[in-house]
């Protein structure tokens, strides 16, 4: 293959598309850990309740410039509540966001008739119109779903006037104290209201009933502040002070939303749009393009920008391949969200965006962020995060969005590049990759020389202290090759943890082959092996010994070089415990497809 069809693929495989992703350990594990962290600080800024996190920082030894050789990173963080995280984290939640209240009146048939016909909401309006909106306001609507319908244990349908969505369930009842108070019905009404609340609570939802009187004096208004203060979500919505206002036009709830739930679910697509920007270029030798970003609410296409051309570059360098990267304009044109994009970039380049770049992992290509009111020449213009409808032809959002690196994935998808070796392996190239992939600042003087050896295609047997990282050697060795790496450890509660370590840090293409697998589990897994979706295989020494595995594997893997064989925990796994040396990597016949196999025992 030639140096340019090389590049893209690799690239691709490397920017983390085939590695990284969102996990239940780490939602925000498709980010690469530098953006991850710009996302977490803001989200945090923004509510440091709701958003707990533990910054480090170090000055670091290889820095490619010792100017910028202060390197930030979040070591850990979480959501302060479960209920916030599964809301966040609710990927199906359909996120409607009303302009007005008419527009949710109309969407939802609860409008006057101007017909003349009967009005069955005027108390609905009321109380939308006089207790929910100054607590909740607009975006608030978005939570609350009127004439909402569910069925009682007997199967017969029940409806409340309104279900409001936060870390429970309300439904709330308009006219209240003066159709449901069983001292105001006969006895066969009474008894079927008694029943219908029975099916509510049944149903784990939380029955709230308002009067129009109440509504009118203001205390409807009341009990709904008191209910968000004490509700993990709607607590997010509540309507901000004038202060506020004027800083943050959205409720909180949605800045975290946004930041923690939409940015890692679409950073992943954005990868692939600067990809085929560049490749493009590339391809047509262009030195100079310009990409606008309409009115947007977050940073995604420039931080995707940005950080692809740092990518692109140092895989260029890992495979000793040539490549003129373009300079880059970067256009946000008109109005735009200041936390979800001016805050994010400033966290992201260490400086105000449009004053340069102060990032330990800079690129060599110029990459320029300008604010502009009016639209300049641009070779692209996007408006896929724009809360607004784009005034200009070709615009790109939505499915046109989704298609745009759709031949881009052709050359990168096909053929995989399984038999390129890395040429450079100096520590600030490799740190980088360290930095991009894990929440570590760079690699120690051990692990460097391990991970160059094994580059190389050397094998090695690595004595080190507990806890000094030897399993990231490895770990690293497979992103950057895009192979599958087989990984023999000698206990199930070992690989686990370690599963559970490298889901937590975002790396979903690791996986485990076990005993406590069960006949489907596994097929699974094989169909995953035969798809290549798997850079890390952890398996326990007795599997080999299994003819059923054998085949399977073996099958799997045909005509798909295996990266590197590990054998952790070598002397105590292989020989019984003594202090003997392990057999050499290149002894198993299952493990031959690729002739120049290193293998890596860790001790």
């Amino acid at each position: 293959m030639s140096s340019s069809s090389l590049l893209w693929p690799l690239a691709y495989h490397l920017c983390g598309l085939t590695t990284l992703g969102r996990t239940p350990l780490e939602p925000l594990g498709s980010l690469p850990v530098p953006v991850r962290t710009a996302v977490l600080e803001v989200a945090h800024e923004i509510d440091p309740d709701a958003v707990v996190l533990k910054l480090a920082s170090k000055q670091l030894l290889n820095a490619p410039d010792q100017r910028r050789s202060n390197y930030t990173w979040v070591d850990w963080w979480r959501f302060a509540e479960d209920e916030l995280k599964d809301f966040v984290g609710d990927t199906k939640r359909e996120s409607v966001r009303y302009r007005s209240l008419n527009d949710y009146l109309n969407q939802h048939t609860l409008a006057k008739p101007k017909d003349g016909a009967p009005d069955e909401y005027p108390a609905e309006r009321l109380f939308l119109q006089e207790a929910f909106l100054p607590i909740f306001g607009l975006a608030g609507l978005s939570l609350l779903k009127p004439q909402y319908t569910f069925r009682e244990g007997r199967g017969r349908k029940r409806r409340v006037d309104f279900l409001l969505f936060g870390g429970a369930k309300y439904a709330l009842e308009i006219e209240g104290s003066a159709y449901h108070d069983p001292a105001r019905l006969d006895g066969k009404r009474s008894d079927d209201e008694i029943q219908r609340q029975r099916s509510l609570s049944d149903s784990a939802l939380i029955l709230k009933q308002f009067s129009q009187e109440e509504i009118r004096r203001g205390d409807a208004k009341n009990s709904l502040h008191d209910l968000a203060l004490n509700d993990p979500i709607l607590r997010g919505l509540l309507q901000l002070d004038k202060d506020q206002r004027d800083a943050r036009k959205r409720p909180t709830l949605f800045y975290l939303q946004d930041l923690l739930g939409r940015f890692p679910l679409r950073y992943q697509l954005y990868q692939e749009v600067a990809l085929t920007i560049l490749e493009s270029a590339v391809s047509q030798n262009k030195k100079r393009i310009a990409v606008a970003d309409w009115s947007p609410t977050l940073a995604l296409l420039p931080l995707a920008l940005l950080d692809t051309v740092c990518l692109v570059e140092r895989v260029a360098r890992l495979y000793g391949l040539e490549v003129e990267l373009p300079q880059l304009d970067i256009h946000i044109v008109g109005q735009y969200d200041k936390h979800g994009v001016y805050e994010v970039l400033a966290k992201y380049l260490g400086t105000e965006p449009g004053q340069g770049d102060q990032r330990v992992d800079f690129s060599l290509a110029p990459v320029n962020i300008h604010f502009s009111p009016e639209l300049p020449e641009a070779d692209y213009i996007f408006a896929g995060e724009s809360a607004d409808p784009c005034p200009f032809d070709k615009c790109l959002s939505g499915d046109s969005l989704e298609r745009f690196p759709a031949e881009f994935r052709q050359i990168a998808r096909s053929p995989r590049p399984t038999d390129v070796t890395p040429k450079a392996t100096d520590p600030p190239l490799l740190d980088y990759f360290a930095r991009r992939y894990f929440m570590i600042p760079e690699l120690k003087e051990k692990q460097h020389e391990l991970l160059t050896k094994i580059l190389n295609q050397e094998s090695v047997l690595g004595v080190l202290p507990t806890a000094y990282g030897k399993s990231l050697v490895y770990w690293l060795y497979a992103l950057l090759i895009p192979r599958t790496t087989l990984v023999i450890s000698p206990l199930r509660t070992l690989i686990r943890d370690q599963i559970q370590n490298l889901h937590r840090q975002g790396i979903r293409s690791a996986e485990s082959i076990t005993s406590q697998d069960n006949k489907a589990s596994r097929a699974l897994k094989y169909n995953g092996l035969r798809d290549h979706r798997y850079r890390l295989l952890y398996i326990s020494p007795d599997r080999l010994r299994i003819k059923e595995f054998y085949n399977e594997i073996t099958a799997a893997l045909e005509n798909r070089p295996v990266g590197a064989l590990v054998v952790d925990e070598a002397i105590a796994s292989l020989s019984g415990g003594t202090t003997s040396a392990p057999p050499t990597c290149r002894s198993n016949a299952l493990l031959r497809p690729s002739k120049d196999l290193p293998g890596m025992m860790c001790r």
